[in-house]
């Protein structure tokens, strides 16, 4: 018996090192740039609000962060615009589902952005602008009625000329359903290939299928009430870091090297920087 309980010690350590060992690979083969991370963990909800009114889910984090993140880094400033018509949040839009409607109206009243007094022309005019650096990102609101809203984040890529759709829950299935909304994750993704065929038509879109898992980082990875906005925030901040990586081999290495602790971790690390303290 005390044979056999060593012998599964000794194969479970062998598997940890082994792991360990494929991560050193995977990073030293695609000389991958980590985002840092914080050394304590987060607490989620019960986190202090601090003098910023802070909680992971905001939406407000996405580009709160990513602009210290920017104005930190002289090669970041190079590479990264934001479109910022809104002061309220810059570079935000939304898909929004209605209720008794078993579908997303027309494209043209479905991606638009979620400040009331930004119009899509003025939006556009302020993402045209942008279109001079490398990357340009935006922060995509689903919102389900009486339900409440999901996080993805949409990066558009001028040197390659696309446009990925990065969906934390992963590639779903056509028929999958987002609460109760039918083929909702396939809805999503037809509005925004709409969107770039009618405002970027030289661009190619990019969805979740052609480089997530069906089974997301969201999926495997979660915690609280939800990590959708932190994990949109992790894919822009590793993209931006990294613009040249092929966005399937960035969702390979993380599917592989990324744990429970480092998302929490990385949480934490988000926080502390809107906070101040980092």
């Amino acid at each position: 018996m005390a044979k056999n309980k060593l012998a599964m010690v000794d194969k479970k350590t062998k598997k940890k090192n082994k792991k360990s060992k494929t991560k050193k690979k995977i990073t030293k083969k695609l000389n991958i740039v980590d985002v840092p991370l914080a050394d304590k963990v987060s607490l989620g909800s019960k986190a202090s609000i601090g003098s910023i009114n802070y909680h992971y889910q905001k939406y407000y984090n996405t580009f709160a962060f990513i602009q210290k993140i920017i104005s930190r880094d002289d090669k970041l400033k190079k590479i990264v615009c934001i479109p910022d018509k809104s002061k309220w949040l810059p570079s935000f839009m939304k898909v929004h589902f209605f209720t008794g409607i078993d579908s997303i109206k027309s494209h043209l009243e479905s991606v638009k952005p979620v400040d009331p007094f930004v119009s899509k022309d003025n939006f556009m005019n302020e993402l045209n602008k942008c279109m001079v650096k490398r990357l340009v990102p935006i922060s995509l609101e689903i919102v389900i009625p009486n339900v409440g809203t999901h996080a993805n984040v949409i990066i558009i890529d001028t040197k390659k000329k696309t446009v990925e759709l990065f969906e934390p829950h992963g590639a779903r299935s056509n028929e999958s359903e987002l609460e109760s909304i039918s083929r909702a994750y396939f809805k999503v993704s037809k509005n925004v290939h709409k969107f770039v065929r009618m405002n970027l038509p030289e661009f190619t879109y990019i969805p979740p299928s052609k480089y997530e898992p069906e089974d997301g980082l969201q999926v495997r990875l979660d915690a609280f009430s939800g990590l959708c906005v932190t994990w949109s925030i992790l894919y822009l901040h590793y993209r931006i870091l990294n613009p040249d990586l092929n966005p399937k081999k960035l969702m390979e290495y993380l599917d592989k090297t990324f744990t429970m602790k480092k998302m929490l971790r990385y949480t934490r690390y988000v926080e502390e920087v809107l906070k101040g303290k980092i």
